[in-house]
């Protein structure tokens, strides 16, 4: 069953956002809520277009045979409304 917030590619995760369009010109920090019940901001301070992804090294999902690596996790967003 998929899961309601994120996606998985290979490793990595993928959570898809929203943002309002002056979010999108100004910059935002945007609160992720990780499977492990953590809470972390990321800021993002560029000007976003739809696509554009924010790199969150080691918050994806632990790599197979190798104990204590994490995959990344990656905020892509979508549709500026």
């Amino acid at each position: 069953m998929p899961h309601l917030t994120y996606e998985r590619e290979g490793n990595n995760l993928v959570l898809n956002r929203t943002m309002n369009l002056c979010d999108a010109l100004t910059g935002v920090g945007l609160q992720i809520d990780t499977l492990d019940d953590r809470r972390f901001r990321i800021y993002v301070v560029h000007i976003v277009e739809p696509g554009y992804e924010k790199v969150i090294p080691g918050e994806g999902m632990p790599v197979l045979g190798d104990p204590g690596e994490n995959s990344d996790n990656f905020c892509t967003m979508h549709d500026m409304v």
